[in-house]
């Protein structure tokens, strides 16, 4: 998972990549067409261009460029378009027990975000699971509301750490919970 900043760095630079290749594609498409010199027939000498394009290995070379790019982008758009969820849990039965049990990372993590929003002070709470840089991770996100009692949140969040690390079987399970407040029009609306 990508920070916010990250993300919207990667977006603008996207963009700004994007305009430059459209920009690019269309000043050569209007060269080729010869419409360049009739926009800057004194400013632009396309002669060397037109030897080179002329050439016997230009299309060859223009092909594998062309080739090589679409690779590069169809790897980038791989990479982020992968999925970034954690895999079901399989654990062992018991000693003298046959069997096996999958637990499914999500559902743990949207039933313990369901728990922690009972939790007094919380007004609401999302779980999910997934990989940030590497590392299963499972993700609660609550909305506390402005009265709360933060030692109890607190004592609360704590508690759901503790029951989802028992829950998939792994002690060092990394769980975020995190707070975040009520903004006061919201406040308003939910003491009515």
């Amino acid at each position: 998972m990508m920070s916010r900043t990250l993300a919207t760095v990667d977006r603008i630079a996207t963009l700004l990549l994007g305009v430059l290749l459209a920009a690019s594609g269309g000043a050569l498409i209007a060269w080729q067409l010869g419409h360049l010199d009739a926009v800057a027939p004194n400013r632009v000498d396309t002669t060397g261009l037109q030897d080179v394009a002329d050439a016997s290995w230009f299309p060859w070379a223009s092909a594998a460029t062309g080739l090589a790019l679409g690779l590069i982008a169809l790897g980038w758009l791989l990479k982020h378009f992968r999925r970034h969820h954690m895999t079901p849990v399989h654990l062992t039965a018991a000693e003298g027990s046959t069997g096996m049990f999958t637990i499914k990372p999500d559902t743990v993590a949207s039933a313990a975000a369901e728990s922690l929003a009972q939790t007094d002070g919380i007004a609401s709470a999302t779980g999910k699971a997934l990989v940030d840089r590497g590392t299963p991770v499972i993700l609660i996100s609550c909305t506390i509301e402005p009265h709360a009692d933060l030692d109890d949140v607190l004592t609360a969040a704590q508690n759901t750490c503790a029951q989802i690390q028992d829950a998939v079987g792994d002690p060092q399970q990394m769980v975020r919970i995190e707070l975040d407040k009520v903004a006061k029009k919201d406040a308003a609306r939910i003491v009515q």
